[in-house]
């Protein structure tokens, strides 16, 4: 009898292994299943990444060249622009032409540490105006164009009852300019002021020669 109870424990504990054993592979094969699902999302993720970096990639260069297009048309007009310009102004050594841009230095408009447009710098900006009015009327409306100022000062410390830096004062300067283009005519929305202080210097030298070529109003005709 004693032998038939060990027969029946050793029974019971066969089937219990087996079931155990069952239900081990079972739970195995559900883990395989499950990493062959993950593996298959994580394939398919990253072809989907794949497929974005080459979306936005053909995105940035259609934007380019979009950009690079509506440049291009406006070229012609700034050249005209430009050319107006200097014929107005006169042989004038100090007024450059850099790239997309004129340059002029601060003292045509202004006085040391003001904001004030004098009357002699008044009646250049009116032939800049003139110019603008004139080209714009050329310039197809699909242009979104601007009239861009920046103003810029030498790195001598600017603090006064009116103005704590040179930020202060080369921002309220092309402001003040700006603003005079509107009076004359220019819309608001086609005109941005722009302040630079003494960050973004022509020169590097301590000379005065180097301060007052960095002492500067720039007149950009861009796209917005």
């Amino acid at each position: 009898k004693s032998r038939n109870l060990i027969i029946e424990d050793l029974n019971i504990s066969n089937e219990k292994f087996s079931l155990e054993v069952f239900q081990l592979k079972r739970d195995i094969e559900k883990l395989t299943n499950k990493l062959s699902e993950l593996s298959k999302l994580l394939i398919q993720a990253e072809t989907e990444d794949e497929k974005n970096k080459v979306q936005i990639k053909n995105l940035g260069q259609r934007l380019n060249q979009a950009l690079a297009s509506k440049v291009a048309e406006l070229s012609q007009y700034q050249s005209v622009f430009f050319k107006n310009i200097r014929e107005a102004l006169g042989s004038r050594d100090d007024v450059i032409i850099s790239g997309d841009r004129f340059i002029f230095p601060s003292e045509i408009f202004f006085s040391s540490g003001s904001d004030i447009i004098q009357s002699d710098g008044l009646r250049k900006l009116r032939e800049v105006s003139i110019s603008l009015k004139e080209i714009s009327e050329q310039i197809p409306s699909k242009i979104d164009w601007i009239l861009r100022v920046d103003g810029h000062t030498d790195k001598i410390p600017i603090n006064n009852e009116k103005f704590q830096s040179n930020w202060h004062l080369s921002s309220s300067r092309a402001i003040n300019i700006v603003k005079f283009f509107i009076l004359e005519g220019i819309p608001p929305h086609r005109l941005v002021a722009a302040g630079f202080g003494e960050n973004y210097p022509i020169e590097k030298g301590d000379n005065e020669e180097s301060l007052k070529r960095n002492r500067r109003i720039e007149i950009k005709l861009t796209t917005r």
